[in-house]
């Protein structure tokens, strides 16, 4: 390292997150120049030495400047992110280790890692979440950049192809960020339906495809006076489950979630479909069942499969990305 780089780090360790240069560069700027200049005034470096190593131009990996020279940036993809903490994680579980150690290995054993992504998959998604232009909306008085999050899951096997945990070049905002699709929750709005309420009535035999409810403003529930409306106000009369499905009929779901309870249906959602992020005091309700608030999105793109007959082993509850590595070194 040069002495215009030596100053540039040591700059950031008395306080990284006021020095960073990915965030501050003016600020790590101003730094190293206090700490050269500290140098030069306790005669560890010529006046020349300062002057030529204030007016090096510091070049850091990671910034449009890399990226523009063809340069490694050494920012993660938003799919490596999720995938470095779900190793984590696992090996924290099966392990008995603490997250450092853990990162420990994960950095230093090199190992092999084999994981379900999907070039093609994942060029699809960065061609659209990486040009702010396909998504340009903004919020607030600073306009602040609406943000978007995207999962895309083998419908057969659960496995994840891709994602995309925000909006903007990935390479330009560092590593191991928020990552609104694995991070997250969200509303799933009517995607829960064939887990939450069609899947377990499926399962425990109280419906078929064939089997009719009534859709419509008079309907009442046993177990409870609230009673959801359709999203447009209107009502279809006797339809069929399929078509219940197929409209995505709230006062259908609430109906099966009344007939199941919502006891049985949160057992379901949990133990079979893998959500983790509800909790019975909280969302062991009709209303919750029926269209809960706040889950996690991966299992979400692959809920419609659940009642259209997948023929090989779907496992939603597999960690996110799914993945297997080799304990073997290189």
């Amino acid at each position: 390292m040069t002495l215009a780089e030596i100053a540039c780090v040591v700059g950031i360790t008395n306080n990284p997150s006021l020095y960073d240069p990915f965030i501050r560069p003016e600020m790590n700027k101003e730094r190293q120049e206090l700490i050269l200049e500290q140098m030069y005034d306790q005669e560890m470096i010529t006046r020349e030495e300062m002057d030529e190593a204030i007016a090096q131009p510091l070049h850091f990996t990671g910034t449009v400047n890399s990226k523009e020279k063809g340069e490694d940036t050494g920012a993660y993809s938003w799919f490596v992110d999720a995938l470095y903490y779900d190793i984590i994680d696992d090996l924290v579980k099966t392990r008995n280790c603490t997250e450092e150690e853990a990162e420990h290995l994960l950095l230093n054993s090199g190992w092999r890692i084999y994981t379900t992504y999907n070039p093609d998959v994942q060029a699809c998604i960065d061609a659209v979440y990486e040009d702010v232009d396909n998504l340009p909306y903004v919020s607030g008085d600073d306009e602040q950049q609406i943000q978007s999050a995207m999962v895309v899951m083998d419908p057969y096997t659960g496995d994840v192809l891709g994602l995309a945990g925000g909006v903007g070049d990935k390479d330009e905002q560092g590593s191991l960020l928020l990552n609104r699709a694995t991070q997250s929750t969200r509303s799933p709005g009517s995607s829960i339906k064939p887990i939450a309420s069609y899947g377990p009535a499926l399962e425990y035999g109280i419906i078929t495809p064939e089997t009719r409810y009534l859709d419509g403003p008079n309907v009442r529930l046993k177990g409870t006076d609230w009673m959801p409306n359709n999203y447009d106000y209107s009502y279809m009369g006797v339809v069929t489950i399929r078509r219940a499905l197929l409209n995505s009929l709230n006062t259908i779901a609430a109906q099966l979630v009344d007939q199941l309870t919502p006891e049985v249906s949160y057992e379901f959602v949990t133990k079979n479909a893998g959500l983790s992020t509800l909790t019975p005091e909280y969302d062991c309700t009709y209303a919750s069942m029926a269209l809960p608030s706040g889950i996690w999105p991966p299992p979400i793109p692959c809920s419609p499969t659940a009642v259209c007959g997948p023929r090989r082993g779907f496992t939603p509850t597999s960690p996110m990305p799914r993945a297997t590595w080799s304990w073997k070194t290189p």
